[in-house]
């Protein structure tokens, strides 16, 4: 893929993750927040989006600019850009019908965040979110944020779309998430010991390290 149409996706995914981390420092509690914040200000690591050049208290910047609206309706507004506002915590994923036994995850900060942007079919097409610590089961529906510990044992049911290829049924969202290793990467990488094409292998290829199956 060219390097103008990575940049351009990059900058697309910046935002998504941008927007999430927005609408969870306005509606979560402020020591939700603060663990996130105190993990970042902590490590002084970049921001996914932001810039990096430090700046002279020799931290790296926590703003940056955001776009929402990218491939709306012809008939909606232009795209909105919002300038100086808090880029999200440099790691996350997105997913596509998600779905995962029981299971813990070690990361840095205490809390993860997970968006489901899009949900067909209802509930009883399956992909409910359990955190089995206090037996709590969360429907899936469209635009519902969940907060949770990794650490605590959590899954999903299978849905209709992994047992029977059911077309009616799908799930998306994207998730702030933080391998325990990134802040170990973020320092070679940012005393010039590795390249970035070191830091990403070492990020992609251990991936799932941090994960302990549970039943």
């Amino acid at each position: 893929m060219p390097s103008v149409e990575v940049d351009q996706l990059n900058f697309e995914t910046s935002s998504i993750f941008a927007l999430l981390w927005n609408l969870c420092r306005t509606h979560l509690p402020p020591e939700v927040i603060l663990d996130v914040d105190e993990f970042l200000d902590r490590e002084n690591m970049a921001r996914m989006g932001g810039g990096m050049e430090r700046g002279a208290d020799g931290k790296v910047p926590a703003t940056g600019k955001y776009v929402i609206g990218v491939g709306v309706d012809e008939d909606l507004d232009q795209p909105t850009t919002f300038h100086e506002v808090e880029m999200s915590p440099p790691s996350g994923v997105a997913a596509l019908n998600y779905c995962h036994a029981g299971h813990t995850e070690q990361q840095p900060h205490k809390y993860a965040f997970s968006w489901t942007t899009c949900q067909t079919g209802g509930p009883e097409k399956g992909g409910l979110f359990y955190i089995s610590n206090f037996g709590i089961c969360i429907a899936p529906a469209s635009n519902t944020l969940v907060v949770w510990q990794p650490r605590h044992v959590h899954g999903t049911s299978l849905q209709d779309r992994q047992v029977n290829n059911d077309p009616d049924s799908s799930q998306a969202g994207i998730a702030i998430v933080t391998p325990s290793q990134l802040p170990n990467v973020w320092h070679k990488y940012w005393d010039k010991k590795w390249s970035h094409e070191m830091a990403a292998a070492e990020i992609y290829d251990h991936q799932f390290d941090d994960e302990d199956d549970s039943t």
